[in-house]
């Protein structure tokens, strides 16, 4: 199960439509995806529904913070990992960091079983013989490095201050825009974004939702005067914008 790819989710865990398979994920496995209440913006309204759900099918549930984990990081938006068994993300997005990826697992005491001896969490070998020798040949230490560096600068308060930036800058397209006309204006001044579709959303060509790629925006050039003459933009037809 994932959230489906019109409510939030990722093309990666398992998207498909009525009539065909897109993501391999869906191909190899059977996904089911579920939706927000639309009403709440929340996952069953509450993300203790999901938790529920796990734990009376006895499944995983694993977290992918690819997106957000920068937010994460800076506490600026509620973490996963209070409720997560597992929990994934990229580490080139609004972590800042370089192409890489991390995996975290829970270890120690899961509970007991019926004649009183502790059960404890299997997830740590499972997911490193998974990793290596299942999926790499070894290490990139260049990137690990890199790494090491992206996370100190993530414990710094220059770091949450740029991730609060981020959420302001969001909240101003949140708001309401017409995602494909910003798409194409913020391209006009060499902001890299694409069009998104977000949960009330009647076409996929014209959606209300934008994703903004660079993040040296939210810290060097999307400042309030950029902000309010993209929103100034956006609310003209792209033929008459004009920016010098």
């Amino acid at each position: 199960m994932a959230l489906d790819l019109p409510h939030g989710g990722h093309l990666s865990h398992g998207y498909q439509t009525d009539t065909k398979k897109i993501s391999d994920v869906s191909i190899f496995f059977e996904t089911m995806p579920y939706r927000l209440d639309e009403s709440t913006g929340y996952i069953f309204g509450l993300l203790g529904g999901l938790i529920d759900v796990c734990d009376k099918q006895k499944a995983i549930m694993l977290a992918d913070m690819a997106h957000i984990s920068g937010l994460v990081a800076a506490g600026v938006i509620p973490s996963p990992f209070e409720y997560a068994n597992v929990v994934t993300t990229t580490t080139h997005k609004s972590l800042c960091g370089p192409c890489g990826a991390m995996i975290f697992f829970r270890k120690g005491v899961k509970g007991t079983n019926k004649q009183g001896q502790k059960v404890l969490y299997d997830y740590e070998d499972k997911i490193n013989q998974a990793v290596f020798p299942g999926l790499q040949g070894g290490p990139h230490n260049h990137t690990i490095t890199a790494l090491a560096v992206a996370l100190k600068h993530a414990m710094t308060p220059e770091y949450k201050a740029y991730q609060e930036q981020v959420l302001s800058n969001c909240s101003k397209f949140a708001d309401g825009i017409d995602g494909s006309r910003v798409e194409k204006v913020m391209e006009a001044v060499h902001i890299a974004a694409n069009k998104n579709t977000v949960p009330g959303d009647v076409s996929a060509m014209v959606p209300g939702g934008i994703r903004e790629l660079r993040l040296s925006h939210h810290t060097e050039y999307l400042e309030v005067k950029l902000r309010e003459r993209i929103r100034w933009a956006c609310k003209h037809s792209y033929q008459d914008v004009t920016f010098l």
